[in-house]
């Protein structure tokens, strides 16, 4: 009996000793950083955040219990969490810190003892303006003074609206500040490497007035508005005074950065040319996007928005692989800038929930995919740029060729017109008048010759010409071989409907060699009544110019040409320059030969775009 009463009376103990308020205590040996784990504290869930310290203190012994948790994570918004635990100092320094890793955490008060004493109490959080932090950093945290042999018991009274860390972290005030110093300094390189990208892009934006820029530079300002937002830097430096900004502020900004990140995608892919598909899917994502953006302003749902904005990443990520399909190389830097995101993101989410160790390199694993991004990005746009330039040389040399060519064939066409034939017959003609002392006539043909030469002239630098400029000259050129050949043709120019020949323009040095060819290789073979007809009309955008002659026809022309080995590269030129015009122009210049079934003569239709 005794020995069953002695063992019943042992598993009391040690029960009664496993329900301890206060467990082991956090003896500090040495200067390194001591963390706060299961085996040294105690922890009290208040569900209805309604429990004063006063009452927590009264009642440590039953509110308490040992800490289960393996990462001790805040699970319940609505809940208040009480940390217990108990500190003794064995080394000669004397200033240490209580820290929490999470600088989000809304609202955090620290209750100290040291050795018995009454408890003096301190708060501060992300729910609290930041001046009211003792020391100016942006976790929050707290000062504990103890002599050498002292010993503290500590309360921290914790109430968040997120999924924070609930694992203190005591150092000495000199690891603190060494590792302050380190981490701002890390955080600086980051941002001005950030904020120097950005301006270099800025600048390339302002010379080049290329969208990728435009876009790139919002996107990369909506995304530095977000890290300073959710690593609390803007929280410290640029709205220490109004926390309330800090719930919504990470998450717009992230939703912002994505809106940005789809207009420089379908800009950079050039969706809106090459792939009309993804470039309709992105126009009803972009809304979407904005939506998610404003609600975002009104509802503290951070967890479930960053959710959704990085699906939203991998839907860029996605459009990028289907856009590049066998171009994997010209936009490769575009691609690796989101394998290197996303492997930055999974690092930090698996460091955050303890699956992946805590390091320097871990800690800050997004920060550095993101400048890592952005300078692949940077060098994919300078590519982009690099291509486009190169493009616009080649359209450049090719256009420049093509005016070279046009230039060639104006000289030709007009070496043409003015062929030496009919320079020769025309001043034989003249010559011939005067001898028959025919002043009067010859003085007319002299006339009209000068007038169609110098008209030919003026033109010679000019690719198109007023309508009715045109039409003057070529009744010059018809009253001249009217005059010539003793009346032996007649010709008459017509419209059909209302052409305005003042506003509309037509290539030079076109109709001329028509009619001429029409005249000399259609009518002169002929031996009855010879008829030239020219009619103009305006179908739509086009200018419609028929020219009928009732000559030999095409075939007949054909053979007599072959038989007095006469060469004409009159039509072969006028339509390698009509070829050249629509090409430059990307408007309609095209001549048809109409064959007319059981019909005398020949019709040529000229289709001019207006």
């Amino acid at each position: 009996m005794k020995n069953v009463l002695w063992i019943v009376s042992f598993l009391m103990g040690v029960s009664a000793f496993g329900k301890s308020a206060i467990p082991t205590t956090i003896e500090l040996k040495t200067d390194k950083d001591f963390f706060v784990y299961q085996s040294n504290i105690s922890i009290y869930e208040d569900s209805n955040a309604s429990v004063s310290f006063e009452s927590v203190l009264k009642k440590s012994d039953s509110l308490f219990s040992n800490g289960t948790k393996r990462n001790f994570f805040l699970e319940h918004p609505a809940s208040t969490y009480w940390l217990l635990f108990k500190v003794k100092n064995s080394t000669r320094n004397k200033s240490f810190r209580i820290e929490l890793y999470d600088f989000d955490t809304d609202d955090v008060c620290c209750f100290v003892s040291v050795n018995s004493t009454a408890f003096e109490s301190e708060c501060n959080g992300f729910a609290r303006p930041f001046e009211e932090r003792n020391v100016q950093h942006k976790n929050p945290g707290f000062n504990l003074n103890l002599q050498q042999g002292d010993s503290a018991v500590v309360y921290l009274k914790i109430k968040s609206s997120r999924n924070n860390l609930l694992k203190p972290v005591i150092r000495t005030s000199q690891n603190f500040m060494e590792y302050s110093l380190k981490e701002y300094l890390l955080l600086g390189v980051f941002y001005g490497l950030m904020l120097l990208i950005l301006i270099y892009n800025l600048i390339y934006f302002l010379l080049l007035k290329n969208r990728h820029y435009l876009y790139y530079i919002l996107f990369g300002f909506s995304l530095l508005l977000f890290l300073v937002a959710s690593n609390g830097m803007g929280f410290q430096f640029l709205w220490p005074s109004y926390p309330m900004f800090n719930p919504y502020i990470d998450g717009a900004s992230l939703s912002l950065s994505v809106v940005f990140l789809f207009l420089f995608c379908n800009s950079f892919l050039q969706l809106k040319l090459r792939h009309k598909l993804l470039n309709k899917i992105l126009r009803v994502f972009i809304p979407l996007t904005l939506a998610l953006f404003v609600a975002q302003l009104f509802v503290d749902q951070t967890l479930i928005f960053y959710s959704i904005d990085f699906v939203l990443f991998q839907l860029c990520f996605v459009l990028g692989l289907i856009a590049c399909k066998g171009q994997y190389n010209k936009n490769r830097w575009f691609l690796l800038s989101f394998v290197v995101f996303n492997a930055s993101a999974f690092i930090s989410f698996g460091e955050k929930y303890g699956w992946i160790v805590s390091n320097v390199f871990t800690v800050y694993s997004l920060n550095i995919g993101i400048v890592v991004q952005f300078i692949f990005l940077s060098i994919g746009i300078a590519e982009s740029i690099r291509d486009s330039y190169q493009e616009k040389n080649e359209v450049l040399t090719e256009l420049l060729t093509t005016r070279k060519a046009n230039a060639t064939l104006r000289i030709s066409e007009l070496k043409q017109q003015m062929n030496p034939h009919f320079i020769f017959n025309a001043l034989n003609s003249i010559q011939s008048k005067i001898i028959q002392d025919k002043k009067e006539e010859a003085s007319k043909f002299l006339v009209l010759f000068s007038k169609l030469i110098r008209q030919n002239l003026e033109n010679s630098d000019r690719d198109f010409v007023v309508l009715s400029d045109e039409l003057q000259n070529l009744k010059m050129y018809l009253e001249l071989e009217q005059m010539r050949l003793g009346s032996s043709f007649s010709y008459a120019i017509s419209m059909v409907g209302a052409v305005d020949t003042e506003s509309i323009k037509v290539p030079t040095f076109v109709l001329q060699p028509l009619i001429e060819n029409a005249i000399w290789h259609g009518l002169m073979p002929l031996s009855t009544e010879k008829k030239l007809e020219l009619k103009l009309a305006i179908n739509e955008r086009n200018l419609i110019i028929c020219i009928n002659d009732n000559g030999i026809g095409r075939k007949k022309s054909l053979e007599l040409k072959r038989n007095t080995k006469h060469q004409s590269k009159g039509l072969q030129l006028l339509n390698e320059r009509l070829t050249l015009l629509s090409n430059q122009l990307g408007k309609i210049f095209s001549i048809e030969f109409v064959e007319i079934p059981q019909a005398v003569g020949t019709q040529v239709l000229l289709t001019f775009e207006i």
